[in-house]
């Protein structure tokens, strides 16, 4: 058991190495004793102050990328912005609707992730639940409330603004917001094309094979990351 008193140092000519910290160099240190012995302890503290900025710069730095914010969407006229989106990055035949995501904007707005600049929708992901181990036809038209699978069904950057980081960052704080906010959730899955396969086994997903989904012209390959 450690006594939480701060007291002073019996050797003050002692000056102990202090690990650097992963979240920020800018580190408290605090001497904590046992309550028995009254030997210090050493232990590295992060002020609130500090770590709310470092949550900060997580969320609006990315190496590569321009400076931006990730956030729920947050009314029906950044799900439509979305969806414009949507329709300019994937083929017709690919594309979800905007009933579509609407409907998955309704079901669980927390599993609709957009990346904003300047307060403008540039990119998205969005996903639905469901209670089968992996993603079905199905998955992408209903959501099943405290589902074990989280299912992504699309990561959409803006045409002028690809290949700065932002599909990178948005399945970053999407894996983060599944885990923080979805406990019960055992895996996230997927489907991608051949071409984006490395974008998401960078992001940690592992391709276990072709998808049963058809859904345009193109095969699908279904992406897993367990939790």
């Amino acid at each position: 058991n450690l006594d939480p008193v701060e007291r002073e140092i019996p050797d003050p000519n002692r000056r102990p190495t202090v690990p650097r910290s992963s979240c920020s160099l800018r580190t408290v240190v605090t001497y904590l004793y046992p309550a028995e012995s009254g030997t210090p302890t050493l232990v590295p503290v992060v002020p609130q102050a500090f770590k709310t900025e470092v949550l900060h710069n997580r969320l609006t730095n990315f190496p590569g990328m321009t400076e931006g914010k990730v956030r729920p969407l947050q009314c029906e006229e950044e799900v439509q912005q979305a969806s414009s989106l949507e329709s300019a990055g994937y083929p017709a035949d690919e594309a979800a609707t905007l009933e579509t995501l609407q409907m998955r904007y309704m079901a669980e707005s927390r599993l609709f992730l957009g990346y904003f600049k300047s307060e403008k929708l540039v990119g998205f992901v969005c996903a639905t639940s469901t209670d089968v181990d992996h993603l079905t036809e199905e998955s992408m038209h209903v959501h099943v409330p405290h589902g074990e699978t989280v299912c992504i069904h699309s990561v959409c950057v803006d045409r002028s603004m690809q290949r700065q980081g932002i599909a990178s960052k948005l399945l970053q704080e999407f894996i983060l917001q599944v885990k923080g906010s979805f406990p019960q959730t055992k895996r996230i899955c997927l489907i991608s094309h051949e071409n984006l396969i490395p974008l998401y086994t960078k992001a940690g997903f592992v391709m276990v094979g072709l998808s049963e989904v058809v859904h345009g012209k193109e095969p699908w390959y279904e992406c897993i990351m367990k939790l």
